[in-house]
């Protein structure tokens, strides 16, 4: 028997949103470096808050994957209740 795979999209939060707070982050992160300039202690730092903040957003938040109809089902009541 093959096994199920059940994908759920949250569409809580549109994309727009999503990009417009991404946008923010970088920005600010942005400023970081542009304030720090000669500072390369500072400028190493903001670096890999960059690196983690976009390994951060490479998996889908707003992506659920279910193994079973049961999973699913379980999930599904618990947002329900929210």
């Amino acid at each position: 028997m093959e096994k199920q795979t059940f994908i759920v999209y949250d569409g809580t939060e549109t994309i727009l949103r999503s990009w417009a707070k991404d946008l923010m982050t970088l920005l600010i992160l942005a400023a970081c470096v542009y304030i720090s300039q000669g500072s390369k202690w500072w400028t190493i730092v903001v670096t890999v808050m960059v690196l983690i903040f976009l390994a951060g957003n490479i998996p889908s938040r707003r992506r659920r994957v279910f193994h079973s109809r049961a999973e699913l089902i379980g999930w599904a009541i618990d947002r329900k209740g929210e």
